[in-house]
């Protein structure tokens, strides 16, 4: 890499600097064989950066419960991840990448949930080892459009959010798609640096907006490796919109941000799983055959990912009872009522095997916890992707949360999605 290593096991930026002799005079200077094929280093010494980023992680983990060496294992799983995803991808457009204006809907929504809890930002989570953003170096923040005790937030704005975007996004890949993950908002702090990555499947058809910043701050530039292989930045304005095809289109922020803050949203859709081509079992649309993820798809690593369980979350559910909504939105009095009804429904399960418990959890509604635990829900209940309450918790929360440490005493357990 040239910016930052992206590809294979080596963790090397380019060191060929135009001032090198065979660059300055190459007709009397052959070029060394360590600089044969190597691409041409325009800035600095990105390897001394890249060392120092490293290092960083290896520090904060060692300082924080003594796991450093998890950093290099993530970085050598971006590495690969990266070298082995992109090959196995089918492209959905040319170049693989497009800025516009946000819809004006979708800025709107934004916007307003942005300037009703700019103020309620909190640490964003980050499990050891990730070496994605350089948190050691400068305090992440987020305002998570997720959370429902924060104003205008919660799963209506999400849906809003995903249904206002979804038209923009498969006119652009010609393809009928469906929500796969909505993430944000993040809020970058000066000196923020964002590592070139794809995102994990499925996220495949994707944008990033560009909610708010430091008007005084300087451009802060998008690296984006386009399907032809050139890399370019992106730059944006508040309310511009990247499009791009995340599960493919490495992308990355190298370059400290010189600004106080910076704050986007990503949302991402997947092609419709239901669509009689891609029919349960068979080999996803955007997965080459005889690749390597389309061998990992085969062998069952991807069950309970793939689709994401938020694919039919536009889509009627009529195995949706009231009782979600109201333990995710943290009305106990109506979880009262209904339960003086019909107590089973405080356990019923949607079509992605979410209860009203995970709801809960995800909101971080401590009371409704509380009262579906002492009307029998099971804390250990996990959902069709595999994500226990207790995940849910430390996902959206962290485990520093009093609601994961009330489930821990509960005996709830730590687990994850099925891979």
């Amino acid at each position: 890499g040239v910016s930052f290593p992206m590809l294979g096991n080596e963790t090397i930026c380019s060191t060929n600097y135009p001032w090198l002799p065979h660059n300055v005079d190459p007709d009397n200077n052959p070029t060394p064989p360590e600089y044969k094929d190597m691409p041409l280093q325009v800035l600095g010494d990105r390897q001394a950066f890249y060392n120092n980023y490293i290092d960083g992680c290896e520090k904060y983990w060692d300082e924080n419960g003594g796991e450093g060496h998890m950093c290099e294992e993530h970085e050598a799983q971006r590495l690969s991840h990266n070298t082995d995803q992109i090959p196995s991808m089918v492209n959905f457009t040319d170049v693989g990448y497009k800025k516009i204006r946000a819809p004006e809907h979708v800025f709107e929504l934004l916007a307003k949930f942005w300037e009703a809890n700019k103020d309620k930002q909190s640490g964003e989570n980050f499990f050891p080892g990730n070496v994605f953003i350089n948190y050691w170096d400068t305090d992440t923040q987020f305002v998570d459009v997720a959370n429902a005790e924060l104003e205008g937030g919660g799963g209506d704005l999400m849906d809003e959010l995903w249904k206002s975007s979804v038209e923009t996004i498969s006119e652009w890949t010609g393809q009928q798609l469906v929500p796969s993950s909505l993430y944000g908002i993040r809020v970058y702090k000066e000196g923020a640096v964002l590592s070139t990555h794809v995102d994990r499947l499925p996220l495949i058809s994707s944008a990033i907006i560009n909610v708010a910043q430091d008007p005084d701050a300087e451009p802060w530039p998008l690296e984006v490796i386009g399907h032809d292989g050139v890399a370019r930045n992106i730059t944006m304005e508040v309310g511009d919109m990247v499009l791009y095809e995340s599960h493919s289109v490495m992308h990355g922020r190298p370059f400290p941000l010189k600004g106080k803050y910076y704050a986007n949203v990503f949302i991402h859709f997947e092609p419709d799983p239901e669509l009689e081509e891609n029919a349960e079992g068979k080999l996803p649309r955007y997965i080459l055959e005889d690749s390597i993820e389309a061998r990992k798809f085969q062998a069952g690593e991807y069950k309970g990912v793939i689709p994401s369980e938020n694919a039919k979350r536009l889509k009627p559910d009529e195995t949706r009872h009231p009782s979600h909504d109201a333990a995710g939105d943290g009305d106990l009095n109506a979880l009262i009522e209904i339960a003086k009804d019909d107590l089973d429904a405080l356990h019923t399960e949607d079509m992605n095997g979410w209860q009203p418990i995970h709801e809960a959890a995800r909101s971080g509604e401590m009371d409704v916890i509380e009262f579906l635990a002492a009307q029998g829900a099971d804390v250990n209940a996990r959902t069709n992707a595999g994500q226990s309450v207790l995940q849910l918790v430390a996902d959206f929360w962290g485990q520093e949360h009093k609601l994961y440490v009330y489930l821990e005493e509960l005996g709830a357990l730590l687990v994850g999605p099925e891979l």
